[in-house]
């Protein structure tokens, strides 16, 4: 089974709602129709690529630091108790969005290739694993940079309506 990352847009009402224990975030993640209903939330999924793009982004495997890079999947801001697929889900309060969504605007496609390193993914045992197959650097870069690309307008988006995001590793 693998662990896939998945981020949901929701309004700060309704995460204080998860985050007392008001809600459940595996109910409202199991009914479509009841997360749009939640403040126009909305979800992307990032498949296996979620660590390698945190790696990239923030050179940790599961650390933060001060850049605001290294907040874009794995925050470390706990959302509850409750544990949705493989840990509790983190947040990114909307007051840390635009912070985030501005520096995710300026990674350029030079820049992010510029820190993917195969070899690096594999010496730092970043998921899914399958850095030193046969596949060739273009193809690993291809698919890691090409889900990293639906991230910089969903956190823009998530800016824009005041939203937090939710990510969790499923």
């Amino acid at each position: 089974m693998s662990m896939v990352g998945q981020y949901v847009r929701l309004g700060e009402s309704t995460i204080e709602e998860i985050r007392t224990g008001k809600v459940s975030l595996e109910d409202l993640l199991e009914d479509e129709d009841a997360l749009e209903a939640f403040e126009g939330a909305a979800d992307l999924y990032l498949d296996t690529a979620w660590q390698a793009i945190h790696f990239v982004l923030s050179g940790e495997a599961w650390a933060t630091t001060a850049d605001p890079l290294s907040k874009v999947v794995l925050n470390g801001n706990d959302l509850s108790d409750e544990h949705v697929g493989y840990a509790p889900a983190m947040y990114l309060p909307s007051t840390e969005v635009p912070e985030v969504s501005r520096a995710l605007a300026q990674v350029t496609e030079e820049w992010f290739r510029s820190r993917f390193s195969p070899a690096d993914l594999a010496a730092n045992e970043i998921y899914p694993g399958v850095w030193d197959r046969d596949e060739t650097f273009e193809e690993l870069f291809g698919y890691v940079y090409g889900t990293f690309q639906e991230i910089p307008p969903f956190f823009a988006e998530a800016e824009r309506l005041g939203q937090g995001i939710v990510f969790l590793i499923l």
